[in-house]
């Protein structure tokens, strides 16, 4: 089956607020999530992925007052991730209009919670999200909350994620996040070849990265501070591909899956 890559926001979040770091580090606020939604909802992106980074403890659930009102002003497809550890919390998101989990530290505790979470929800329900850390040429899979480097084959894990029925997969590089200064291409032969879409994100700057990104095997591409900032000053601006850019992406680009 062919179609068109999708082009998804990502957006980092602090409790209510709308934040953005550089190589997970010297947070910055951008301004109000909420109006942030509302205005890539009017841009019409692809799909949102909204990652809460104020879930710090076991005990920490997600903020469902401020997912419903996230979820009540947007008519596009919206990725949740943050503070998820079992079926119960996945369940009140996907009844408040979240249409897709993005999940990490409880697959990591025991993976058998993303096998209970695909066979209650569906594989193209869950998403499986990996922060990967370049040393030395080598890839490392990244624990953002301990910020130690996990003892995990990055290839392994992938493999054993498909196995397990997850929708699909993000590759987030911690090196290249926050940086604008390109996408790291060589990260994709330490990737199996798999049948679920894999999903690029680190680093992106333009419209011809992206090109890059998709024509090296990735499926769809995540995108932060490109999509937040503007100018060498980073001052903010919520902005997105425009219809000459997604003409440009789509006839260079044919995803088969």
């Amino acid at each position: 089956m062919t179609f068109s890559p999708r082009i998804i926001a990502s957006l980092l979040i602090n409790r209510d607020k709308l934040i953005k770091t550089k190589k997970f580090k010297d947070e910055k606020y951008v301004g109000d999530i909420l109006n942030a939604v509302k205005i890539f909802n009017d841009k019409k992106v692809d799909e949102l992925l909204i990652i809460d980074k104020s879930i710090r403890t076991s005990n920490d659930g997600p903020n469902y007052s401020l997912i419903k009102n996230l979820t009540s002003e947007v008519f596009i497809p919206l990725c949740y991730g943050g503070g998820i550890r079992n079926v119960d919390q996945a369940y009140k998101l996907f009844k408040i209009g979240i249409e897709k989990i993005s999940v990490q530290k409880t697959v990591f505790e025991n993976f058998d919670n993303l096998k209970v979470l695909v066979k209650n929800f569906g594989s193209s329900s869950i998403l499986f999200s990996i922060d990967v850390i370049i040393n030395n040429d080598n890839y490392f899979i990244f624990d953002s909350k301990t910020k130690k480097i996990l003892n995990l084959n990055l290839y392994d894990i992938i493999k054993m994620a498909v196995d397990f029925g997850v929708g699909e997969i993000l590759i987030n590089i911690v090196n290249l996040d926050g940086t604008l200064k390109g996408p790291d291409l060589n990260i994709i032969k330490k990737i199996p070849k798999v049948n679920i879409p894999i999903i690029y994100q680190g680093g992106i700057n333009s419209v011809t990265d992206i090109i890059s990104v998709l024509k090296n095997g990735f499926h769809s591409v995540a995108i932060g501070s490109l999509f937040v900032f503007y100018g060498k000053y980073n001052s903010v601006l919520i902005s997105y591909i425009n219809e000459s850019d997604r003409l440009n992406i789509n006839k260079n680009i044919s995803i088969n899956v």
